[in-house]
């Protein structure tokens, strides 16, 4: 990139961001007015130096590495930001609204309560357990958001519950997977004193896991 093209003093220069082999150059003034992060880093000169940003490509070409987020989830953020929201809008996915999340908590982005709203209406299966209940997680970190995150955890346990009845099932359901931790946790959820077989099937697994 052409460093000369990122001078800090004129906001109308562009940034250059980029996340998995996609990219998008925004105007650093977009950039200052939608993002704490950003306002602080061009501000204050900031080294760039926070989790999920590189570094070495802040601080040498202005430029920003964005890691750890999938794609689609930075495209609708920074095209919303661009006053493009058809990304956003047209996202059913949760793995991708887990990550709109991260990423607006990661950068101060207030853009929360439009994703929660697409939250709202959009569908939890038992395909999509997990990633809902993850999501769930990602929005109770979110000041305000608490009784959002509720409702969807609480539709993930009711979920749950009504498909995981048997020994086989909760089985099925965790092996199912690569990465059984999120699987125990939402089963964990269902624990209670009156659900003994659950609580048994839960220490298994972790005596399983040591």
């Amino acid at each position: 990139a052409d460093v000369q093209a990122f001078e800090d003093n004129d906001h109308n220069k562009f940034i250059l961001l980029y996340c998995f082999g996609v990219s998008i150059a925004l105007k650093k003034s977009i950039l200052m007015r939608e993002s704490k992060f950003f306002r602080s880093e061009f501000e204050e000169g900031g080294s760039g130096n926070v989790k999920g940003v590189s570094k070495e490509a802040s601080s040498i070409t202005k430029s920003f590495q964005l890691i750890g987020y999938h794609p689609t989830a930075f495209m609708a953020i920074f095209t919303h930001m661009q006053g493009f929201p058809q990304i956003m809008n047209s996202t059913t996915k949760f793995e991708i609204f887990k990550d709109m999340l991260r990423l607006c908590f990661a950068y101060g982005i207030d853009y929360t309560d439009e994703i929660a709203a697409h939250l709202d209406v959009t569908e939890v299966s038992m395909e999509v357990l997990v990633d809902a209940f993850m999501t769930g997680k990602v929005l109770s970190t979110i000041s305000g958001s608490e009784e959002r995150a509720d409702n969807l955890n609480e539709k993930c346990r009711a979920l749950a519950g009504l498909n995981l009845a048997s020994w086989q099932h909760m089985l099925n359901f965790i092996s199912d997977r690569e990465n059984i931790d999120p699987a125990i946790e939402i089963i964990g959820t269902l624990c209670d004193q009156k659900n003994c077989v659950i609580r048994h099937l839960i220490s298994d697994l972790q005596r399983q896991k040591k």
